[in-house]
């Protein structure tokens, strides 16, 4: 028994240094402090920077090639909809209006492949109908209109160089 758990564990870790490395995507946040719109709760905004962050990274490994790296540098946020005190709840809540509400981030990439650089930028990625297109798989999730703006702009800016 004890053998036959050595042999798959020298088959595993075998395998796992034969794996190429995936699409790297590096996320920085340049003084959030001074961010529009940075969730409900001013003092903490890490929550909201760590989602879209992870977010990024996931589009990264579903479009990028092996070999290219993304550098992003989100220079300013502004969720959807805007916040406004509730005396029902006695808590701020967002209110999503479909009006000038809409979720927009400003930010500056590096797309690189095998050390040359391809694109380097800075965009303001918005999307102004986001309410007239729900998202069903983002439905109910923390962020869910970012996501999907997000989700858009990396298919039309990456997808030509997809795996």
């Amino acid at each position: 028994m004890r053998a036959n758990l050595y042999r798959l564990l020298l088959l595993l870790s075998a395998c796992l240094g034969t794996t190429s490395a995936g699409a790297a995507v590096t996320v920085s946040f340049t003084n959030p402090a001074s961010y529009t719109d940075m969730g409900s709760y001013r003092d903490e905004p890490s929550t909201e920077m760590k989602e879209i962050e992870t977010h990024l990274k996931q589009l990264g490994e579903r479009y990028l090639s092996p070999h290219q790296l993304l550098k992003i540098e989100v220079l300013d946020v502004d969720l959807a909809g805007s916040v406004s005190y509730s005396n029902h709840l006695r808590r701020d809540v967002r209110i999503l209006r479909g009006k000038a509400d809409w979720p927009s981030i400003k930010l500056h990439y590096v797309l690189e492949s095998d050390g040359r650089v391809l694109l380097d930028q800075q965009e303001n990625v918005a999307d102004m109908g986001y309410l007239e297109h729900p998202n069903k798989h983002y439905s109910g999730q923390f962020l869910q209109y970012e996501k999907q703006m997000l989700d858009d702009w990396f298919r039309q800016r990456f997808a030509t160089h997809q795996r």
